[in-house]
């Protein structure tokens, strides 16, 4: 948007008050000149910008629109133009207004494109591969919904919403000297899935993870499943029968209640958060310890024990409920969750020392909206190899 936009307050007030007037009711936008109509888009995309994240650290407001005002010399005050409705968006949308503009500004002057005719990648979705105990692959992405195949007594079907269901076949009784058959889920970078396991345990797989668990319980002493990555359990309690979760060198055993598991290989740590009920952690030669709601047992691959912290557990299983959520996040922390989700690669160029954001997201929004907001700190920039699928990112 050319800055001559901005020195004319009477195309401001009115593309403001038509953005006002859609709150409540249909508005004629036939009058409107094609500047006007490219404001009113800007300022509708600011808008849901400032209804979909919660904070962003580490923007100074204040010493941006002081530059930008010195840049841009707008010849007269904005007066305010929203009614009483507005007032709880007006700081946000000033902040993401500033932001963007400054954005821009610094692209002219750059040649550095953020995301002005970039490719975007969207979210990911359901997308997985079960692979059965006979060496069988099925492609959950395209497979149709219903019956997918029989596997001794338990049939596998595909639902409609996206979900992977084991049930016992009708009027069978089940078999406990039958062997165990495992199969495996596999999701991958930009993909996630739920499985409701033969017990009625329910699993939510997150991007770029592993579930390896027998098709049948029945003639299991104990209900033992195998986790890479992460995942959501709600676990079905069963007298005598615990439920464990087996990785690298630690279990986590419960007898019935909701809890996240992340365990990729390349974050360097276990995070096991406590929803509800009690599980025991077992970190073999890193201890061991019972978890109480609202607890994360945390431990990191360079050493230094199993760690016992209070967290807000919400923010755990802010994936499973459509969210990426960050406090105090450093730059890489957050990227990893991106690339995971959005099938890419990351490229650093610099150091990044000290880039710790806290704020929230939808995992629903497309890719550059994402990296927008963080770039909108003014502090890093990036752009997008799209034959290499890679985001380069550098300081600012």
């Amino acid at each position: 948007m050319d800055k001559n936009y901005f020195e004319n307050q009477s195309q401001w007030e009115k593309v403001l008050a038509i953005l006002n007037q859609e709150q409540d009711q249909q508005v004629d936008h036939t009058d409107l000149s094609p500047e006007e109509r490219d404001l009113l888009i800007e300022l509708r995309q600011i808008k849901a910008l400032s209804e979909s994240y919660t904070e962003i650290h580490d923007f100074n407001t204040d010493a941006k629109w002081h530059e930008l005002r010195l840049q841009l010399q707008p010849s007269k005050t904005i007066k305010k133009l929203w009614d009483v409705t507005w007032i709880k968006y007006a700081a946000a949308i000033l902040i993401f207004l500033s932001a963007l503009i400054y954005l821009k500004v610094h692209r002219d002057k750059t040649g550095f494109n953020t995301s002005t005719a970039q490719k975007d990648f969207q979210p990911g979705g359901n997308k997985a591969i079960l692979t059965l105990a006979n060496g069988k692959k099925i492609s959950l992405t395209d497979a149709q919904n219903g019956q997918l195949t029989k596997e001794s007594d338990i049939i596998i079907t595909k639902s409609k919403d996206g979900q992977l269901v084991y049930t016992m076949a009708p009027s069978v009784i089940p078999n406990k000297t039958a062997q165990l058959n495992f199969n495996t889920i596999e999701t991958p970078k930009g993909g996630q899935y739920q499985v409701n396991l033969p017990d009625g345990t329910k699993v939510w797989l997150n991007a770029s993870s592993s579930l390896k668990f027998p098709s049948s319980f029945a003639s299991a002493q104990e209900r033992t499943v195998a986790l890479n990555g992460e995942a959501y359990f709600e676990v079905v309690h069963l007298n005598n029968k615990p439920f464990k979760v087996k990785m690298k060198g630690y279990d986590v055993k419960v007898l019935g209640t909701s809890f996240n598991i992340s365990n990729y290989e390349n974050d360097g740590f276990i995070a096991t958060s406590l929803l509800t009920g009690s599980v025991m952690v077992d970190a073999k030669k890193n201890g061991g310890v019972v978890l109480v709601p609202g607890q994360q047992a945390y431990l990191d691959a360079k050493g230094g024990g199993l760690q016992v912290n209070t967290i807000d557990v919400n923010n755990a299983v802010a994936w499973k409920n459509g969210d990426f959520v960050f406090e105090k996040a450093h730059l890489f922390s957050i990227m990893k969750k991106i690339e995971r989700w959005y099938d890419i690669d990351v490229i650093y160029e610099g150091s990044f020392k000290g880039f710790n954001y806290s704020g929230q997201v939808s995992r629903q929004q497309s890719l550059i909206t994402v990296l927008d907001m963080l770039a909108a700190t003014g502090r890093m920039k990036y752009k997008i190899n799209v034959e290499r699928k890679e985001v380069i990112l550098m300081e600012n």
